[in-house]
């Protein structure tokens, strides 16, 4: 009885153990993704830092953003041909009207 009692007892702990290794598994299979695309992240973020660096991207984020031109461009400015519409929420419903009190319902119905 005693031995089939500590034999349940590390049937058990075995189990346990088991699913707590899966466990772990599963999240070192995560970790390692993620370690990977934070790899590749970080190898494409250094290519493109030259390019970032240069006054090539300067330059063209100075025309982008802010207008500015080099001697000898012509500036073209465009106008939207009609005005944003404003989308405007409809107010909310009234809140519903306080029904009346029992006392008063009951008072309508007889005598009312």
């Amino acid at each position: 009885m005693v031995l089939a009692l500590v034999m349940a007892l590390f049937a058990y702990k075995f189990v346990e153990k088991d699913q707590e290794i899966h466990r772990l598994q599963a999240q070192a299979n995560a970790l390692q993704t993620a370690n990977y695309q934070t790899s590749r992240d970080n190898q494409s973020i250094r290519r493109s830092l030259p390019y970032y660096q240069s006054t090539d991207y300067v330059a063209e984020q100075a025309r982008d953003l802010l207008g500015y031109t080099f001697p000898g461009d012509t500036l073209v400015h465009t106008a939207p041909v009609a005005a944003p519409v404003e989308r405007v929420r409809r107010p909310p419903p009234p809140p519903p009207a306080a029904p009346k009190p029992t006392w008063q319902q009951w008072w309508d119905a007889f005598f009312g």
